[in-house]
């Protein structure tokens, strides 16, 4: 970690603090000039930084600038983290990275410029307020476990939310998770699968959050919502998440009770679409691959691993 990282992460840990010059050359055995320096660098790339004479420097109560090092922190140092200002879809940056030979790595931006969400459809991506990320993971297993994956990623993300800012999160089968009753995250996954085998070798867990409230556009007004934190969670919230991801190979069989506990669908009446097939059904339970049970108005039981529920 850089000098410049190492400040950085002592000013994110101390915003209600001052802490002088001096004490941070003791505390990294550099001169108050690289201090200084290093200050000017974390500015320089849009940080707010308070600078008062005789008391040290603060970092802005408000300041949720996305930093690599946070983000890195609790990640295994194998995992390589890249963070962006603006990417077209953090999604679509990890399958060119996965194309130039790397495998395991996380990709969080501040914003994107077609972020993708659920059957072609457009992610509302604005700059400095949501966060945008996409974690590639080695992981073999079979083409019908890929609802169980997207399942346990709504669940890492309430448990992130939940644990940095006290609030409920609920899900909606199988990748939208809810607060107060708006979408705040939606999820996509995509995988890399073997022609030989037929099984999935790599997933691209894709996820996409509106932490900050701000303008949107008209359609999504009654919509989109936010998890309006009272503190910047930003960095913490990315870390949190990608930690819970790379857990899931421990936790796949023990986190189901906990989605089913969190879900907003079952026993909902929901609109199903399946390609061009589309009926009306109460959702009465999620199966050990994360499928959504429902009855039909027959009194047929199906159960859906692809498509859509929407409640109604």
């Amino acid at each position: 970690m850089t000098l410049k990282d190492e400040i950085l992460k002592t000013l994110m840990v101390n915003r209600s603090t001052p802490i002088s010059g001096q004490a941070m050359a003791r505390q990294f055995s550099v001169s108050r000039t690289a201090v200084w320096k290093a200050i000017g660098e974390l500015k320089a790339e849009g940080y707010t930084i308070h600078s008062t004479t005789n008391r040290g420097y603060q970092l802005s109560a408000d300041d949720d600038h996305l930093s690599q090092s946070a983000i890195a922190d609790p990640i295994p140092a194998e995992i390589p983290v890249y963070v962006y200002d603006t990417v077209d879809s953090t999604l679509s940056e990890a399958k060119r990275r996965y194309a130039d030979g790397e495998k395991r790595f996380l990709i969080v931006s501040d914003a994107q410029t077609a972020g993708r969400g659920r059957r072609g459809r457009q992610f509302f991506s604005p700059q400095g307020t949501g966060l945008y990320l996409t974690l590639a993971l080695p992981l073999l297993c079979a083409v019908e476990a890929a609802p169980s994956i997207t399942a346990y990623a709504a669940v890492c993300v309430c448990r992130a939310i939940e644990t940095l800012t006290g609030k409920q999160a609920r899900i909606k089968w199988v990748n939208d998770v809810f607060m107060d009753g708006k979408k705040v995250c939606g999820i996509l996954t995509e995988a890399s699968t073997s022609l030989e085998s037929g099984m999935i070798e790599t997933v691209f867990i894709g996820i996409g959050i509106n932490v900050m409230p701000c303008d949107v556009p008209d359609e999504l007004k009654e919509i989109v919502g936010f998890v309006a934190p009272e503190k910047p969670i930003r960095n913490a919230l990315a870390a949190q998440i990608a930690d819970g991801l790379l857990q899931y190979d421990k936790a796949k069989d023990s986190f189901l009770d906990e989605y089913r506990a969190r879900s907003l669908t079952i026993g909902r009446r929901v609109q199903c679409a399946i390609g061009e097939e589309s009926f009306v059904a109460t959702a009465t339970g999620i199966d050990a691959l994360g499928g959504l049970i429902v009855q039909l108005e027959t009194g047929e039981t199906r159960t859906l691993h692809s498509g859509e529920a929407k409640l109604i």
